[in-house]
């Protein structure tokens, strides 16, 4: 399992650096595109249109998913390790948003935009810390051993029928 968090980070982590990276005529040239179609242009008033195309959403929503997910990545998330992820994805919205400035056509780096990553940063350490202990508490989580109690040669089954663990 813990593999799987690893490659849904590295995968989040990608798509994160791809999304920011992207070229400002590339991006434009793709949200002219979109905006042109009739189903768009009868909603463009709509709080949920206004949600989606709204540059500052998509800085929390890709950062605070980077957040909780990289929390997921230690086996017993410590205060330290939360400080370490903090620190260390705050380096990296910085690096993507020098990088917009120095090296992206059209792309600048925003004082506005590297507030709202480490927002995105915090409130994802902050959820995946209020989530992670809930885990222990779903319906037959046993502390990692998904098959307590219900195996074969469970203790408990094996002082019914009088035998010896081998």
């Amino acid at each position: 399992m813990r593999i799987v968090r690893f490659i849904l980070f590295g995968l989040w982590l990608i798509a994160t650096t791809v999304v920011a990276l992207t070229p400002r005529d590339t991006v434009r040239s793709t949200s002219a595109a979109v905006t042109r179609q009739p189903v768009v242009q009868a909603h463009e008033g709509a709080p949920a249109y206004r949600a989606v195309y709204n540059d500052n959403n998509w800085h929390l929503f890709w950062f605070s998913g980077l957040g909780v997910l990289a929390m997921l990545l230690p086996r017993k998330p410590t205060l330290a390790s939360s400080a370490k992820m903090l620190l260390l994805l705050s380096v990296y919205g910085l690096t993507t948003e020098l990088t917009q400035e120095y090296l992206i056509p059209g792309r600048a780096f925003e004082w506005q935009d590297m507030g709202l990553n480490q927002m995105g940063i915090v409130a994802g350490i902050v959820t995946a810390t209020l989530i992670r202990p809930l885990k222990a508490k779903w319906p037959g989580y046993q502390g990692g051993n998904r098959f307590h109690g219900h195996s074969a040669c469970s203790s408990t089954r094996l002082a019914r029928t009088g035998l010896r663990r081998i």
